[in-house]
C-alpha cells in the first residue's frame, strides 16, 4: 500500500490544469536548488533522451517501492 504523502501528492496531480507545465517548474525549482537527480532528468528532456527519464524515474520509484501501476490505479 502507497504512504499517505504520496496519495496527497497524486491527488494534486490531478487538479493540475496544465499537468507538462507544472511538472517543468517543479523539476527547474528543485534543479535550481541543488537537485541532482531534477537535473539530470531536465537534461535528458532537453536533450530529447526520453528513455533517459524513464530510467531514471523508473529507478526512482523501485528504489521508493511505487512501481507504475499503482501509479495508473490512482489516477482512474
Amino acid at each position: 500500500m502507497m504512504n499517505q504523502g504520496i496519495m496527497q501528492a497524486i491527488n494534486k496531480l490531478k487538479a493540475i490544469r496544465n499537468p507538462q507545465q507544472a511538472a517543468m517548474q517543479s523539476l527547474q525549482n528543485a534543479a535550481s536548488q541543488g537537485n541532482q537527480m531534477a537535473s539530470s532528468i531536465l537534461q535528458n528532456i532537453q536533450s530529447g533522451n526520453m528513455v533517459g527519464v524513464e530510467q531514471t524515474l523508473n529507478n526512482f520509484m523501485g528504489e521508493n517501492g511505487i512501481s507504475m501501476n499503482d501509479i495508473n490505479q490512482m489516477l482512474r
